[in-house]
């Protein structure tokens, strides 16, 4: 009888277990996709900011930051310019008319984010992985 119980004991602690690897699983994907719409939205305000109509000619251009807990983007740099001037002042231009924004999710780490701008025969891409 007493092995019977802790059979059963060490069943319970077991799917006891699973559940909460399954719920830590869960938590850190929603952390996970939280952190994504947030770098989203973050690239589409910037993104919004940036004046391609005064940009001449093509070029492509990497703005570095992070972000602190309430929101303000710190240690603004060009982590890449582009031998486009033009190019270079419309993001900057955008990057410091974005001074704060939301402030980051659980899962952002104090990483460096880096802004991708690429603009190309009057089309742009923006990316921030």
């Amino acid at each position: 009888r007493v092995a019977a119980e802790a059979a059963q004991l060490k069943k319970l602690q077991e799917e006891q277990a699973k559940k909460a690897a399954e719920e830590k699983a869960k938590k850190s994907a929603a952390a996970k996709q939280e952190y994504t719409n947030y770098k989203a939205q973050l690239r589409n305000t910037i993104g919004r900011k940036i004046d391609f109509t005064r940009v001449i000619g093509d070029g492509e251009c990497i703005v570095a930051f992070k972000i602190d807990s309430n929101g303000k983007l710190i240690n603004r740099s060009f982590a890449k310019q582009s031998s486009n001037n033009t190019l270079n002042d419309a993001v900057y231009a955008a990057v410091m008319a974005t001074p704060t924004f939301n402030p980051p999710p659980s899962a952002y780490n104090n990483e460096t984010l880096r802004l991708s701008i690429r603009f190309y025969n009057g089309n742009f891409e923006i990316s921030l992985p």
